[in-house]
């Protein structure tokens, strides 16, 4: 499960499949409490990654962190950060869940040089590049990317937005299969996409799947 906590974010990073500014929502805890008991979070793997936006703007990301940790071991807990809110950070890594900093071309020209020095005196904390050949032509990079084939999202988790709404993956058009807070029945759902369901579904690539069948 991709559990969105917010849709704000400090950098403008040209390759953002989100195009995230410093305006947002913030996911409520009330809605973090019901996206990790409505049992949607087991469907396709126990993991669940926290993101955003940049999830270190919220205001309660340490409230979220231990919600979470109520219900997965911290092995199954990812948190992607842009690795800008050091206090924070150091904090999040003391937690014992995966913590990936975004360190590649695309964040890099954002970094203060307070990051940039903390980042060269802790090379062992866990990295994540983007590389030109995984950009999608979503967000920012919808009219450059050099990858105008792909059809998917790059993220074939279950996605949870702040508001609570749920896709079946991060596609701007994926469709909302319904909210949280409703207490739907999401192994209906997951029967209805049996056939392509697994450790990864993108809907970009369901519908160009389709597609395919369709015209041969």
């Amino acid at each position: 499960m991709y559990l969105q906590v917010t849709t704000r974010c400090n950098f403008l990073c040209k390759h953002c499949f989100g195009a995230y500014t410093r305006k947002g929502t913030d996911i409520s805890l009330e809605t973090v409490e019901a996206a990790i008991t409505c049992g949607i979070d087991g469907l396709q793997s126990p993991e669940i990654t926290i993101g955003g936006g940049e999830p270190c703007l919220h205001p309660h990301l340490p409230e979220i962190v231990r919600l979470v940790q109520q219900v997965r071991r911290n092995r199954d807990i990812y948190l992607i950060t842009n690795g800008s809110q050091l206090e924070l950070l150091e904090w999040l890594l003391d937690t014992g869940i995966q913590v990936y900093i975004s360190d590649d071309e695309w964040h890099r020209p954002f970094w203060s040089v307070r990051q940039t020095q903390y980042m060269n005196e802790h090379p062992e904390i866990p990295r994540r590049t983007v590389p030109l050949k995984e950009i999608v032509p979503h967000g920012r990079a919808k009219n450059w990317s050099p990858n105008k084939h792909r059809t998917d999202c790059t993220c074939g988790e279950t996605h949870v937005h702040p508001d609570g709404h749920v896709t079946i993956c991060s596609c701007p058009n994926a469709p909302i299969l319904g909210n949280v807070k409703d207490k739907i029945e999401f192994p209906v759902l997951k029967e209805s996409f049996s056939l392509y369901w697994g450790s990864y579904f993108c809907w970009g690539d369901y519908l160009a799947y389709r597609a395919d069948k369709e015209n041969n």
